[in-house]
Protein backbone atom coordinates (compact mmCIF):
# COMPACT_ATOMS: atom_id res chain seq x y z
CA UNK A 1 0.00 0.00 0.00
CA UNK A 2 2.80 2.24 0.69
CA UNK A 3 4.14 1.77 -2.42
CA UNK A 4 1.04 2.71 -4.22
CA UNK A 5 0.91 5.99 -2.34
CA UNK A 6 4.69 6.82 -3.10
CA UNK A 7 3.64 6.15 -7.08
CA UNK A 8 0.94 8.85 -6.68
CA UNK A 9 2.97 11.10 -5.04
CA UNK A 10 5.47 11.10 -7.60
CA UNK A 11 2.91 11.75 -10.64
CA UNK A 12 1.63 14.50 -8.64
CA UNK A 13 4.91 16.28 -7.77
CA UNK A 14 5.80 15.64 -12.13
CA UNK A 15 2.22 17.50 -12.87
CA UNK A 16 2.60 20.30 -10.50
CA UNK A 17 6.66 20.98 -11.95
CA UNK A 18 4.89 20.78 -15.66
CA UNK A 19 1.91 22.81 -15.06
CA UNK A 20 3.56 26.53 -15.44
CA UNK A 21 4.94 25.68 -18.74
CA UNK A 22 1.77 24.15 -20.35
CA UNK A 23 -0.49 27.27 -19.02
CA UNK A 24 1.31 29.94 -20.71
CA UNK A 25 0.49 28.73 -24.05
CA UNK A 26 -3.25 29.22 -23.22
CA UNK A 27 -3.28 32.58 -22.28
CA UNK A 28 -6.42 34.19 -23.57
CA UNK A 29 -4.60 37.74 -23.51
CA UNK A 30 -2.41 40.15 -21.80
CA UNK A 31 -1.38 39.64 -18.19
CA UNK A 32 -2.97 41.08 -15.62
CA UNK A 33 -0.09 41.25 -13.86
CA UNK A 34 2.47 42.36 -16.05
CA UNK A 35 0.14 43.92 -18.55
CA UNK A 36 2.32 41.89 -21.92
CA UNK A 37 0.36 40.05 -24.34
CA UNK A 38 0.80 36.92 -24.29
CA UNK A 39 2.13 34.43 -27.29
CA UNK A 40 -0.49 33.01 -29.60
CA UNK A 41 -0.95 29.64 -30.59
CA UNK A 42 -0.85 30.38 -34.05
CA UNK A 43 2.82 32.05 -33.98
CA UNK A 44 4.66 34.99 -32.91
CA UNK A 45 2.62 37.79 -31.60
CA UNK A 46 2.96 40.74 -33.87
CA UNK A 47 3.73 43.33 -31.00
CA UNK A 48 5.96 41.58 -30.21
CA UNK A 49 7.67 41.50 -33.95
CA UNK A 50 7.17 45.16 -34.49
CA UNK A 51 8.92 45.68 -30.90
CA UNK A 52 11.79 43.68 -31.42
CA UNK A 53 10.89 41.33 -28.52
CA UNK A 54 11.21 37.16 -28.90
CA UNK A 55 9.17 35.82 -30.75
CA UNK A 56 9.05 32.69 -28.54
CA UNK A 57 9.80 32.38 -24.67
CA UNK A 58 11.29 29.25 -25.37
CA UNK A 59 13.63 30.13 -28.40
CA UNK A 60 14.49 33.81 -28.11
CA UNK A 61 15.82 35.48 -30.97
CA UNK A 62 19.47 36.53 -30.76
CA UNK A 63 19.89 40.60 -30.57
CA UNK A 64 21.73 41.10 -34.44
CA UNK A 65 18.86 38.95 -36.00
CA UNK A 66 16.66 41.48 -34.22
CA UNK A 67 18.31 44.84 -35.19
CA UNK A 68 18.91 43.42 -39.05
CA UNK A 69 15.25 43.01 -39.26
CA UNK A 70 14.27 46.26 -38.10
CA UNK A 71 17.12 47.88 -40.53
CA UNK A 72 15.49 46.08 -43.39
CA UNK A 73 11.97 47.41 -42.46
CA UNK A 74 12.98 51.13 -41.94
CA UNK A 75 14.54 50.87 -45.75
CA UNK A 76 11.43 49.99 -47.26
CA UNK A 77 9.99 53.50 -47.18
CA UNK A 78 6.94 54.96 -49.21
CA UNK A 79 7.59 56.61 -52.72
CA UNK A 80 7.02 60.16 -52.02
CA UNK A 81 3.18 61.57 -53.04
CA UNK A 82 3.05 62.89 -57.04
CA UNK A 83 0.96 65.41 -57.91
CA UNK A 84 -1.74 65.54 -60.44
CA UNK A 85 0.77 66.43 -63.97
CA UNK A 86 3.81 65.73 -62.90
CA UNK A 87 6.49 62.66 -63.67
CA UNK A 88 8.49 60.60 -61.11
CA UNK A 89 12.39 60.54 -63.07
CA UNK A 90 13.01 56.59 -63.26
CA UNK A 91 16.32 55.73 -61.90
CA UNK A 92 18.60 52.32 -61.92
CA UNK A 93 16.63 51.32 -58.41
CA UNK A 94 13.44 51.51 -60.41
CA UNK A 95 14.61 48.99 -63.01
CA UNK A 96 16.61 46.48 -60.50
CA UNK A 97 13.01 46.27 -58.37
CA UNK A 98 11.31 45.34 -61.91
CA UNK A 99 13.93 42.66 -61.97
CA UNK A 100 15.19 43.74 -65.43
CA UNK A 101 17.20 46.47 -66.71
CA UNK A 102 14.56 48.57 -69.32
CA UNK A 103 15.84 48.56 -72.77
CA UNK A 104 16.93 51.81 -73.81
CA UNK A 105 15.95 52.68 -77.76
CA UNK A 106 19.25 53.22 -80.24
CA UNK A 107 19.53 56.54 -81.36
CA UNK A 108 18.21 58.14 -84.88
CA UNK A 109 20.46 58.93 -87.87
CA UNK A 110 20.94 62.06 -88.15
CA UNK A 111 19.33 63.44 -91.63
CA UNK A 112 19.74 66.48 -93.34
CA UNK A 113 17.37 67.97 -95.78
CA UNK A 114 18.79 68.78 -99.29
CA UNK A 115 16.62 71.91 -99.90
CA UNK A 116 19.19 72.66 -103.01
CA UNK A 117 18.53 69.54 -104.65
CA UNK A 118 17.65 70.53 -108.53
CA UNK A 119 14.96 68.07 -108.38
CA UNK A 120 13.33 69.60 -105.53
CA UNK A 121 13.89 72.81 -107.09
CA UNK A 122 11.90 72.14 -110.21
CA UNK A 123 9.34 70.34 -108.44
CA UNK A 124 8.30 73.36 -106.53
CA UNK A 125 8.74 75.30 -109.46
CA UNK A 126 6.11 73.11 -111.13
CA UNK A 127 4.01 73.46 -108.06
CA UNK A 128 4.25 77.20 -108.12
CA UNK A 129 3.00 77.68 -111.64
CA UNK A 130 7.01 78.78 -113.20
CA UNK A 131 7.73 76.21 -115.83
CA UNK A 132 10.76 78.31 -116.84
CA UNK A 133 12.76 78.26 -113.63
CA UNK A 134 11.47 74.41 -113.50
CA UNK A 135 13.64 73.98 -116.86
CA UNK A 136 16.38 75.67 -115.73
CA UNK A 137 17.04 73.68 -112.15
CA UNK A 138 17.34 70.62 -114.58
CA UNK A 139 19.91 71.81 -116.74
CA UNK A 140 22.52 70.04 -114.31
CA UNK A 141 21.42 66.90 -115.01
CA UNK A 142 22.20 65.07 -118.61
CA UNK A 143 19.97 64.76 -121.79
CA UNK A 144 18.44 61.54 -121.07
CA UNK A 145 17.36 62.26 -117.34
CA UNK A 146 15.98 65.58 -118.60
CA UNK A 147 13.58 64.33 -120.72
CA UNK A 148 12.65 61.74 -118.38
CA UNK A 149 11.74 64.40 -115.88
CA UNK A 150 10.17 66.76 -118.22
CA UNK A 151 7.43 63.90 -118.35
CA UNK A 152 6.80 62.77 -114.82
CA UNK A 153 7.24 65.92 -112.97
CA UNK A 154 4.54 68.42 -114.59
CA UNK A 155 2.58 65.01 -114.51
CA UNK A 156 2.84 65.26 -110.55
CA UNK A 157 2.37 68.85 -109.77
CA UNK A 158 -1.18 68.06 -111.59
CA UNK A 159 -1.98 65.13 -109.43
CA UNK A 160 -1.20 67.54 -106.56
CA UNK A 161 -4.09 69.51 -107.81
CA UNK A 162 -6.91 67.30 -108.41
CA UNK A 163 -8.45 63.52 -108.93
CA UNK A 164 -7.55 62.63 -112.93
CA UNK A 165 -11.55 62.87 -112.93
CA UNK A 166 -10.66 66.75 -113.45
CA UNK A 167 -7.93 65.99 -115.94
CA UNK A 168 -9.19 67.78 -119.54
CA UNK A 169 -8.69 65.72 -122.92
CA UNK A 170 -6.16 67.51 -124.30
CA UNK A 171 -4.03 67.61 -120.85
CA UNK A 172 -4.24 64.17 -121.06
CA UNK A 173 -3.49 63.51 -124.81
CA UNK A 174 -0.20 65.94 -123.82
CA UNK A 175 0.92 63.27 -120.88
CA UNK A 176 0.06 60.23 -123.36
CA UNK A 177 2.95 61.62 -125.77
CA UNK A 178 5.29 62.16 -123.04
CA UNK A 179 4.81 59.29 -121.48
CA UNK A 180 4.85 57.42 -125.09
CA UNK A 181 8.46 58.92 -125.89
CA UNK A 182 9.47 57.61 -122.33
CA UNK A 183 8.49 54.11 -123.03
CA UNK A 184 10.71 54.29 -126.32
CA UNK A 185 13.52 55.55 -124.10
CA UNK A 186 13.60 52.59 -121.95
CA UNK A 187 12.22 49.78 -124.35
CA UNK A 188 15.64 50.43 -125.92
CA UNK A 189 17.54 49.48 -122.67
CA UNK A 190 15.00 47.00 -121.66
CA UNK A 191 15.57 43.19 -122.51
CA UNK A 192 14.04 42.13 -125.40
CA UNK A 193 10.98 39.53 -124.87
CA UNK A 194 9.21 37.03 -127.29
CA UNK A 195 5.61 37.50 -126.09
CA UNK A 196 3.47 35.10 -127.88
CA UNK A 197 4.72 32.29 -130.39
CA UNK A 198 1.68 30.51 -131.64
CA UNK A 199 1.17 27.98 -134.97
CA UNK A 200 -1.33 29.69 -136.99
CA UNK A 201 -3.05 29.04 -140.14
CA UNK A 202 -2.71 32.70 -141.68
CA UNK A 203 -1.76 36.04 -140.11
CA UNK A 204 -2.61 39.47 -141.55
CA UNK A 205 -2.03 42.30 -138.43
CA UNK A 206 -0.70 42.49 -134.78
CA UNK A 207 -3.25 40.00 -132.65
CA UNK A 208 -4.87 39.11 -135.92
CA UNK A 209 -4.26 35.62 -136.71
CA UNK A 210 -5.91 32.50 -136.86
CA UNK A 211 -4.44 29.99 -134.54
CA UNK A 212 -4.47 26.07 -135.01
CA UNK A 213 -6.14 23.79 -132.71
CA UNK A 214 -4.16 22.70 -129.81
CA UNK A 215 -2.27 19.10 -130.70
CA UNK A 216 -1.92 20.27 -134.52
CA UNK A 217 0.07 16.93 -135.87
CA UNK A 218 2.33 18.43 -138.97
CA UNK A 219 3.05 15.72 -142.01
CA UNK A 220 6.75 14.67 -142.85
CA UNK A 221 8.14 14.80 -145.86
CA UNK A 222 8.33 12.46 -148.75
CA UNK A 223 11.50 11.11 -150.68
CA UNK A 224 13.00 14.35 -151.89
CA UNK A 225 9.94 16.38 -150.92
CA UNK A 226 9.48 18.54 -147.57
CA UNK A 227 6.48 18.10 -145.51
CA UNK A 228 3.68 20.63 -144.15
CA UNK A 229 4.47 24.24 -144.20
CA UNK A 230 4.53 25.37 -140.99
CA UNK A 231 3.35 29.55 -140.04
CA UNK A 232 4.46 30.62 -136.32
CA UNK A 233 3.44 33.82 -135.23
CA UNK A 234 5.48 36.01 -133.40
CA UNK A 235 4.64 39.08 -131.05
CA UNK A 236 8.22 40.67 -129.87
CA UNK A 237 8.15 43.80 -127.29
CA UNK A 238 10.91 46.20 -126.24
CA UNK A 239 12.13 45.94 -129.92
CA UNK A 240 14.53 49.19 -129.96
CA UNK A 241 13.91 51.36 -133.02
CA UNK A 242 16.19 53.69 -134.57
CA UNK A 243 15.36 57.10 -136.39
CA UNK A 244 16.89 57.99 -139.97
CA UNK A 245 16.40 60.42 -142.41
CA UNK A 246 12.72 58.79 -143.81
CA UNK A 247 11.45 57.39 -140.30
CA UNK A 248 12.23 54.80 -138.01
CA UNK A 249 13.66 51.51 -139.09
CA UNK A 250 14.07 48.21 -136.58
CA UNK A 251 16.10 45.21 -137.77
CA UNK A 252 15.83 41.39 -135.87
CA UNK A 253 17.13 38.12 -137.42
CA UNK A 254 15.83 34.59 -136.34
CA UNK A 255 17.19 30.99 -135.64
CA UNK A 256 14.21 28.45 -136.00
CA UNK A 257 15.85 24.63 -134.52
CA UNK A 258 13.64 21.31 -134.50
CA UNK A 259 15.23 19.59 -131.50
CA UNK A 260 14.67 15.25 -131.17
CA UNK A 261 14.38 14.74 -127.55
CA UNK A 262 17.92 13.90 -127.34
CA UNK A 263 17.99 17.37 -127.45
CA UNK A 264 20.02 16.98 -130.73
CA UNK A 265 19.47 19.64 -133.73
CA UNK A 266 18.01 17.55 -136.53
CA UNK A 267 16.79 20.81 -138.60
CA UNK A 268 17.46 24.41 -138.52
CA UNK A 269 16.67 27.54 -140.56
CA UNK A 270 18.33 31.11 -140.15
CA UNK A 271 16.47 34.21 -141.00
CA UNK A 272 18.85 37.00 -141.39
CA UNK A 273 18.27 40.30 -140.77
CA UNK A 274 14.64 42.24 -142.03
CA UNK A 275 14.30 45.67 -141.55
CA UNK A 276 11.06 47.63 -141.02
CA UNK A 277 10.81 51.01 -141.37
CA UNK A 278 7.86 53.22 -140.70
CA UNK A 279 7.27 56.98 -140.94
CA UNK A 280 5.85 56.97 -136.99
CA UNK A 281 7.28 55.12 -134.06
CA UNK A 282 6.09 51.74 -133.73
CA UNK A 283 4.64 50.16 -130.41
CA UNK A 284 3.33 46.86 -131.67
CA UNK A 285 5.38 43.90 -133.40
CA UNK A 286 4.54 41.00 -135.02
CA UNK A 287 6.32 38.75 -137.59
CA UNK A 288 4.95 35.52 -139.23
CA UNK A 289 7.85 32.97 -139.54
CA UNK A 290 7.62 30.31 -142.25
CA UNK A 291 9.34 27.13 -142.73
CA UNK A 292 8.46 23.47 -144.70
CA UNK A 293 9.29 20.21 -142.48
CA UNK A 294 12.60 19.05 -144.02
CA UNK A 295 12.61 15.39 -145.49
CA UNK A 296 15.12 14.96 -143.27
CA UNK A 297 12.93 14.57 -140.29
CA UNK A 298 11.05 11.78 -139.34
CA UNK A 299 7.73 11.19 -137.83
CA UNK A 300 8.35 12.15 -134.02
CA UNK A 301 7.66 14.78 -131.43
CA UNK A 302 10.09 17.42 -131.20
CA UNK A 303 11.08 20.45 -130.11
CA UNK A 304 10.79 23.79 -132.17
CA UNK A 305 13.36 26.63 -130.52
CA UNK A 306 12.84 30.15 -131.80
CA UNK A 307 15.31 32.70 -131.31
CA UNK A 308 14.85 36.42 -132.18
CA UNK A 309 18.00 38.75 -131.97
CA UNK A 310 17.70 42.38 -132.12
CA UNK A 311 20.25 43.46 -134.27
CA UNK A 312 18.84 47.66 -134.87
CA UNK A 313 21.93 49.32 -135.10
CA UNK A 314 24.99 46.93 -136.33
CA UNK A 315 26.95 48.20 -138.85
CA UNK A 316 26.00 46.56 -142.77
CA UNK A 317 22.59 46.06 -141.59
CA UNK A 318 20.94 46.04 -145.43
CA UNK A 319 23.78 45.25 -147.34
CA UNK A 320 25.60 41.93 -148.86
CA UNK A 321 27.33 39.29 -147.54
CA UNK A 322 26.20 39.41 -143.69
CA UNK A 323 26.33 35.38 -141.58
CA UNK A 324 25.21 34.31 -138.47
CA UNK A 325 28.31 34.57 -136.92
CA UNK A 326 28.51 38.37 -137.46
CA UNK A 327 25.20 39.65 -135.93
CA UNK A 328 26.75 39.17 -132.28
CA UNK A 329 24.71 41.51 -130.03
CA UNK A 330 24.26 41.82 -126.46
CA UNK A 331 22.58 39.81 -124.03
CA UNK A 332 20.38 41.64 -123.26
CA UNK A 333 19.01 41.72 -127.27
CA UNK A 334 18.10 38.12 -127.55
CA UNK A 335 15.24 35.41 -126.26
CA UNK A 336 14.42 32.37 -126.92
CA UNK A 337 11.27 30.39 -126.54
CA UNK A 338 10.25 26.76 -127.62
CA UNK A 339 7.12 24.82 -128.64
CA UNK A 340 6.34 20.93 -128.83
CA UNK A 341 5.47 19.75 -132.34
CA UNK A 342 4.69 16.64 -133.48
CA UNK A 343 5.60 15.23 -136.86
CA UNK A 344 3.78 12.32 -138.75
CA UNK A 345 4.09 10.85 -141.69
CA UNK A 346 2.46 11.87 -144.57
CA UNK A 347 -1.45 11.10 -145.48
CA UNK A 348 -2.20 10.05 -148.99
CA UNK A 349 -3.60 13.01 -150.95
CA UNK A 350 -6.88 12.53 -152.89
CA UNK A 351 -6.81 10.58 -155.05
CA UNK A 352 -3.66 8.36 -154.29
CA UNK A 353 -3.55 5.08 -152.41
CA UNK A 354 -1.22 4.80 -149.13
CA UNK A 355 0.68 2.02 -151.20
CA UNK A 356 1.54 4.79 -153.53
CA UNK A 357 2.55 7.32 -150.81
CA UNK A 358 7.03 6.68 -150.65
CA UNK A 359 8.19 6.57 -147.36
CA UNK A 360 11.11 7.53 -145.26
CA UNK A 361 13.91 5.45 -145.19
CA UNK A 362 16.26 5.33 -142.15
CA UNK A 363 16.81 8.02 -139.18
CA UNK A 364 17.36 11.85 -140.41
CA UNK A 365 21.14 13.14 -139.36
CA UNK A 366 21.88 16.07 -137.90
CA UNK A 367 22.59 18.71 -139.68
CA UNK A 368 25.86 20.53 -139.25
CA UNK A 369 26.15 23.62 -138.16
Amino acid sequence: MSRRYGFFRWTASLAAALLPGCAHTFWPGPSASTGTEAPSRFGPSPTARAEGRPISPYHPEPPDAVAGRNQKYAMRTEPPEQTPGTLRPVGPADNEMAGTARPTAPPLPETTRRSDEPLLISLRAYLDKRPEEALEALRSYDKSNQDMLLAVLPFLARLSEGSLATLKPEEAAHHIGQFRALEASLAARAPLKIEQMQFCKRATGFGEYIPLEEGHEFQAGAGDCDGETVKVYVELANLSQRRNGLGYETWAAARVEILDFKGVVVAEKVYMPEGDLSRSPKHDYYYTLRFAIPSKVPPGRYTLRLEVKDVTGLPGMGTQGLTPQSLDVPRGRVDMRCRDITVVAPRARRGETEASVPRLIGDALPIPR
